[in-house]
């Protein structure tokens, strides 16, 4: 079963499971908005990645 890098599960359950806004991300994190905007949107992307190939049955055990 694929798994989430720690950074990228970190930021999604923050955001969208604990509630936080970008600026309570980056206050927490100590980096600005518009870091934790980007990061949020590639861990998004690797997330939907993985579950999407998951789903698709494509990964046959891997993280490719």
């Amino acid at each position: 079963m694929p798994t989430l890098a720690p950074e990228d599960r970190e930021l999604l359950v923050l955001k969208h499971l604990e509630g936080l806004t970008y600026e309570e991300l980056a206050q927490r994190l100590g980096v600005p908005a518009g870091t934790v905007m980007s990061r949020l949107y590639h861990a998004r992307r690797r997330f939907r990645e993985k579950f999407t190939a998951r789903q698709d049955g494509h990964l046959a055990g891997t993280d490719e």
